[in-house]
């Protein structure tokens, strides 16, 4: 009972420190002119898609976008290192999320045509918004308590719609496109 209620306070506080964090992270980024949403149950700050991407493309549409995602990196590199969230936070995972519409669209690479689809699309964008961050921030510098590169990245593709959003009309469509910062708890030490 003891090591149970020892670790369920332990959760508690690393639940606090991550509150305080995407917090702190939305506070700085609204005084940058970056609007971001803040879900506070999953533990998660979302980016919509549309100011970041063109419809079914997975660069940067713009200078705007790519500094965005430059001053969120500074954000997060920053208040990181003024706390010690490294206890609280295991790993951020860039998410990349698509909507329900079917692409099948072909790029030309060095080793030919490669067609993506929407599962495809979501992980190039995560994977790009890690390299934009990276190559400015050094992100992949960053680590948890235990030494774990901090950041990681993942595609879901149309598979994890908003709550309640049926992907049936566009603004729906439009909310599914997105890319999130999912801030993993870090497991519970006694």
């Amino acid at each position: 009972i003891l090591t149970f209620q020892q670790k369920s306070q332990a959760d508690e506080n690393n639940r606090a420190q991550r509150e305080h964090l995407l917090n702190k992270i939305e506070i700085e980024l609204k005084e940058k002119n970056i609007v971001v949403t803040i879900d506070h149950e999953k533990g998660s700050m979302r980016l919509s898609s549309e100011n970041l991407f063109e419809q079914s493309k997975f660069k940067l549409k713009n200078d705007q976008a790519k500094e965005n995602i430059i001053k969120t990196a500074q954000t997060i590199k920053k208040i990181w290192a003024e706390d010690s969230y490294d206890k609280s936070i295991n790993t951020i995972f860039i998410e990349g999320h698509a909507d329900s519409d079917y692409i099948n669209d072909a790029y030309s690479g060095s080793k030919g045509v490669i067609r993506i689809g929407n599962e495809e699309l979501s992980t190039l964008r995560a994977i790009e918004i890690f390299k934009v961050m990276n190559t400015s921030e050094k992100i992949d510098e960053m680590k948890n308590s235990d030494g774990g590169t901090l950041f990681s990245y993942s595609g879901y593709g149309s598979s994890r719609p908003l709550i309640g959003n049926t992907n049936k009309d566009s603004s729906e469509k439009q909310a599914n496109r997105r890319i999130e910062f999912f801030f993993a708890l870090m497991p519970p030490k006694v």
